[in-house]
């Protein structure tokens, strides 16, 4: 986010006291800064009155560069304040880190001004961006959604602590250098050879990668608790309840039921049409539950459909992978997906109109080659 806006209070003797908007203005954009707002006790001015005389207490809202609303409340004695109305040294003091809100981010739905970032986690919250546009009215107000950017000042350690607690993505500018030490060579090796156990079926891939995962700590060419941190847990106790299910759609008829009622409807359609229908259904169920979730609940029902059919289950349990790992319709499908909402500054449509096509378009290409690479 290149422009930041943050909220800025008149304090009391200020020394332009009843200068008008237009006057503050003129200085501002000298400065290089711009003022979208100005709250009155309760009331937030939507439209600018320029000869409006400023009184102490008043709370504009700027917007510019880092550096230039710094200058600006120097220069112009202007109070920095965060979410909870509390006084700061604005760009003084602490780290500043933008994040961006992930879909299992605690934060979503809430109000800024309720969280108490300041007062719970020794945060400020300075400025909000959605979209690619910066939130330009009260930040307490603020209902913080998937996507949002978050430009966070305080301790580096209690951010970090932030970012842990609410699910979030820090983006940072970071000089990355390849370096071929020991470890490396030595993550490297371990992990090519977990592969290649597995390319020679000397031990199943299942195994294989575990294993390797386990050499690289015995071995400290990870630390344990890195490999602990890395575990999407949220997605574990998913699958741990996912599992069941899938497991009942078999044991109690569901899926045979299922199965049943779609030959009914679509009987007359070929194998060709079959999968492509099956990949098309799963990768709807992806764009709304996670992409692992998917595979295991659309399992069960693509093995009945193979036996139903006689024919082999893999090209129908390899529809099923593909689809479940192409959620492309909405920002919520997959973590990346939410990832670049934000920074890109894109929309719950956009997601359609790319991700649409790219599904379609995956669907024509796939069904051709898996009865290719898998014949029935």
């Amino acid at each position: 986010v290149e422009n930041y806006v943050i909220q800025a209070k008149v304090p009391k003797g200020w020394t332009l006291e009843e200068s008008t908007i237009r006057d503050l203005e003129s200085q501002m954009e000298s400065l290089g800064t711009a003022i979208v707002g100005l709250s009155r006790g309760s009331h937030f001015y939507k439209s600018l009155p320029q000869q409006l005389p400023l009184k102490a207490g008043d709370i504009l809202i700027l917007e510019g560069e880092p550096k230039d609303l710094s200058r600006s409340l120097e220069k112009l004695h202007l109070e920095g304040l965060n979410t909870e109305g509390k006084k700061i040294d604005l760009f003084q003091e602490g780290s500043f880190v933008e994040v961006v809100l992930s879909q299992y981010s605690t934060l979503v739905g809430k109000e800024a001004g309720r969280v108490r970032l300041r007062r719970r986690y020794d945060v400020s919250l300075l400025g909000i961006s959605r979209q690619g546009k910066a939130h330009r009215s009260h930040l307490k107000r603020f209902k913080f959604g998937v996507g949002d950017i978050l430009l966070l000042q305080g301790d580096e350690e209690a951010i970090k602590d932030f970012i842990q607690a609410f699910n979030c993505w820090p983006l940072a500018e970071r000089n990355i250098r390849f370096q071929h030490s020991k470890k490396t060579w030595r993550a490297l090796g371990i992990f090519m050879g977990a592969i290649f156990l597995s390319l020679f079926k000397v031990v199943p891939l299942h195994m294989a990668l575990p294993l390797g995962a386990a050499l690289m700590a015995l071995s400290k060419t990870i630390p344990i608790q890195k490999m602990y941190d890395g575990v999407d847990w949220p997605v574990v106790i998913l699958l741990g309840c996912m599992i069941p299910l899938g497991e009942a759609l078999e044991s109690t008829g569901t899926a045979s039921y299922l199965v049943s009622q779609f030959f009914k409807s679509f009987g007359g359609m070929d194998a060709y049409w079959t999968i492509a229908l099956l990949m098309a259904v799963t990768m709807t169920v992806s764009d709304v539950l996670n992409n692992a979730a998917t595979a295991v609940l659309m399992a069960p029902i693509a093995y009945h459909m193979a036996t139903s059919l006689g024919g082999n289950p893999d090209p129908f349990l390899m529809a099923v992978t593909i689809g479940a790992s192409s959620s492309f319709l909405t920002p919520i499908g997959h973590q990346n997906n939410a990832l670049i909402m934000g920074p890109g500054g894109y929309g719950f449509r956009d997601y359609w109109r790319m991700g649409l096509p790219l599904e379609i378009l995956i669907v024509l290409v796939a069904t051709p080659a898996i009865l290719y690479f898998w014949p029935l």
